[in-house]
């Protein structure tokens, strides 16, 4: 069953009912503000950064959004614009989910509506143009009230009820109602909204209860009445900012309605933005200048291959999530591991925020090289508790940034370390988290997770100091020759030697104790007791370490193929291979919060898909690109293989992960679109090791892993200051391939392409025989 489709050019999808199977939300911000919204208009705005604070109140048990009521003046029928909250029927629906917009169309009672809401690519604002129709063969009095609610105020405590800190009103000098609150836990801090509206109105309203007068959402009485009471909030109770506009339409007459709505306690930048904003036809312009920045987005590394979808996926769709994964999700915490994983993708499209991020994160270090789990903006309270996979992920993102940008400078930026007065550089930091992990040895060598690794709830395993994570030794060996590259980029050939031995002895202590003679083995707890091993009842086979033993080269033949080929006979399902099966039925307190989680659920026996890209990239790493194509189209909701009626799915949007088939009524059932770390690694895979095209220290490798249906690909490579349009012809029909390279008509020597770093574009052909 579908719920709607992509236009023709897929920069939109088109919803066609407002019954989707769960929320389909759009995501959009800029550097300063972000908004979340669904198919129907429920959804709040937020601040990306410096107080994880939402700017509009959202519950889901309550539905508030972003609404805009009709109330007919005449037979005193009301109804919504974008469906919710009122959710009377409709003669016609259609939410249109675009790269930084969504726009709604309705009919209702012969009166049609076009909303589009938009976060501008600058100032903290978001912009609404409200366009109404008159298909009806008589003049319509209507009265138009535009709905927000007011939160302003960063994750507070239960007991800190943010209504007691409040004060709304209109004030006449701005001509905007304001809104203004403190949060009691930082006290220093005003929090002020701002809403303005570009035509005459009749009245507003600033209190909630005088908006609802004890009805709900759907039946408010003051549209039910017809008339806002121009009040204010003193204190104590909470805000809203309404509009109410009474206009009257001829038939075949249209109006239009522009509003802003923003974050500022400045009354003068408030000022400044209702000017850029509002008047004349500045809103529209805005919504062009904010398609023409997305425009900018998509054709920077633009794919182009036989596959229309992959195409769609990689140009468009996941530079949109990357772009506010790295900005607004996650809101309050932002982990480490993600955010690191954020970096990895976003610098090959915005250089500036992956610098900051990469900064910000390697500030949360300790001196001894570990790094906190999480960070939060809104109240200083950081989870500290120490996973020890976090330093792998400093050293990946470092190596990734600086390899892409050519920013080489930033390895010698001094930071602090995390509570405390020692500083150093950013090669020094990646130095300490890399020394960090060569000394958090457990059994037989290997390196401990402490509370965890990648999978959290793997929290069990080294209580005593004792047990180890296979595939966090398999992350740390990765590291290390990260880590090799970087030292001998820094000149320093000792270290290089030590890193390279280091290397070397994980590898064969993770030969010689964690195969099991058809896989790797998972983690060894402290007491002994094995995880992944054919003698186990439960978690018999697990999938990180087979495909990192590839991305790690920590796998010699025969083993690399063995393993790859036991994923596909043991893990692999119509949805792609399971995390690990089977399941755990029961609570070992040797594995920890993992066996507890539902059956097929969470990390519990179902399909990761964060994980399944590694096994993604491990296939395309040792030369297997179908497997690998496969694997992508039965993860990515882009190519609509599975009934989205099961899985729930939002078909432009990664999701965390499905139910595994253990759960015979949800298998195939997805959690948390967006907010996966599944989409960088989906990005630079597309670009990296489908395309083959890898940023290097000296230059761009060229190393293509196409499909073989595909015979040809191309792509606009932007490469730190130079644009290399790349067309890539494959005759090599599965064989063992050769590779020939002419640069601006050329040949050269070997795969890399050594930076020109002259602003110009270059033209590039591969030819793979």
């Amino acid at each position: 069953m579908k719920y709607g489709s992509f236009s023709k050019d897929y920069m939109e999808y088109v919803i066609t009912t407002p019954d989707t199977p769960r929320d389909w939300d759009n995501h959009m911000s800029n550097d300063e503000y972000g908004m979340r919204i669904n198919q129907i208009g429920e959804g709040y705005s937020l601040l990306p950064d410096a107080d994880g604070n939402k700017v509009t109140y959202y519950h889901p048990d309550t539905h508030e959004g972003k609404y805009v009521y009709v109330r007919d003046r005449d037979t005193e029928k009301f109804w919504s614009s974008n469906f919710a909250p009122v959710k009377k029927s409709c003669k016609y629906f259609e939410c249109r989910h675009g790269i930084g917009y969504t726009t709604f169309n309705t009919e209702t009672e012969k009166i049609q509506s076009s909303l589009t809401l938009f976060v501008p690519p600058q100032d903290p604002v978001e912009l609404w143009i409200y366009k109404v129709k008159n298909t009806d063969t008589k003049k319509r009095k209507l009265s138009i009230f535009p709905f927000i609610e007011w939160q302003l105020s960063p994750f507070m405590e239960p007991w800190d009820n943010y209504a007691w800190y409040t004060k709304c009103n209109y004030n006449q000098t701005e001509k905007l109602i304001v809104c203004s609150i403190r949060n009691p836990r930082m006290i220093e801090k005003i929090y002020q909204g701002f809403a303005g509206i570009d035509c005459k109105f009749t009245s507003y309203e600033c209190k909630r209860s005088g908006f609802f007068g004890g009805n709900t959402v759907s039946n408010p009485k003051a549209v039910i009445n017809g008339k806002l009471s121009k009040s204010a909030v003193t204190g104590g109770e909470r805000a809203v900012g309404i509009f109410q506009v009474d206009l009257e339409l001829k038939p075949n007459e249209e109006k239009t309605i522009n509003l802003i709505m923003g974050f500022s306690k400045d009354a003068q930048k408030r000022s400044s933005y209702v000017k850029k904003y509002l008047g004349g036809n500045k809103t529209g312009k805005a919504l062009l200048e904010t398609k023409k920045f997305w425009q900018v987005m998509i054709d920077r590394n633009k794919i182009t291959t036989p596959d229309e979808k992959f195409n769609a996926m990689s140009n468009i769709w996941l530079k949109s999530n990357l772009h506010t994964l790295i900005r607004i999700l996650r809101e309050g915490y932002k982990g480490s591991r993600d955010t690191f994983q954020d970096v990895m993708a976003n610098c090959h499209l915005d250089r500036n925020i992956s610098r900051k991020r990469l900064l910000q994160m390697l500030s949360k270090q300790y001196p001894d090289g570990k790094l906190i789990r999480q960070w939060c903006f809104s109240t200083g309270r950081d989870d500290t508790r120490l996973y020890n996979d976090i330093p792998v992920w400093a050293i990946f993102a470092t190596a990734k940034y600086v390899k892409e940008t050519g920013d080489f400078k930033i390895l010698d930026e001094k930071l602090p370390f995390y509570e405390s007065s020692e500083s150093g550089s950013v090669y020094e930091h990646n130095k300490r988290a890399m020394e960090f992990l060569l000394k958090t040895r457990g059994i037989g060598g290997l390196i401990r997770p402490s509370k965890g690794d990648w999978d959290d709830s793997l929290d069990g395993i080294d209580r005593k100091g004792k047990g180890i994570s296979i595939w966090l030794s398999q992350a740390a060996c990765t590291a290390l020759l990260e880590m090799m590259e970087m030292a001998k980029l820094k000149g320093e050939k000792n270290l290089v030697e030590k890193y390279k031995k280091a290397y070397e002895d994980l590898k064969n202590k993770i030969n010689k104790s964690c195969w099991d003679g058809q896989w790797y083995i998972r983690a060894i707890s402290d007491n002994g007791t094995v995880l992944g091993s054919k003698k186990c009842n439960e978690g018999k086979v697990f999938l990180l370490p087979q495909a990192w033993a590839i991305i790690s080269g920590t796998a010699d033949e025969p083993r690399a193929k063995t393993c790859l080929d036991s994923v596909e006979k043991n893990l692999q399902t119509k949805y792609g291979p399971l995390l690990f099966t089977p399941a755990y039925q029961s609570y070992n307190e040797n594995i920890g919060r993992l066996s507890i989680i539902p059956i097929a659920f969470g990390e519990n026996g179902n399909i990761y898909i964060h994980a399944v890209f590694f096994y993604i990239m491990a296939n395309l790493k040792y030369g297997r690109p179908d497997i690998a194509y496969d694997c992508l189209k039965k993860v990515s909701p882009w190519f609509e293989l599975h009934d989205q009626k099961i899985t729930k799915e939002p078909p432009y949007s990664l999701s965390n992960c499905y139910t595994g088939p253990e759960n015979k009524e949800k298998f195939g059932e997805t959690y948390c679109s967006w907010f996966s770390s599944s989409c960088s690694w989906s990005y630079f895979i597309v670009l990296e090791w489908f395309l083959g095209i890898r940023a290097e220290y000296d230059g761009l490798r060229v190393d293509p892993c196409l499909p073989s249906v595909w015979k040809k690909a191309s792509v606009i490579r932007h490469f730190r200051k130079d644009i290399y349009e790349i067309d890539i012809k494959d005759n090599s029909k599965g064989q063992k391939k050769q590779i020939e390279i002419e640069v601006d008509s050329k040949i050269i020597q070997g795969n890399l392409i050594k930076p020109f770093n002259d602003g110009k574009r270059h033209k590039v052909q591969v030819h793979i025989k």
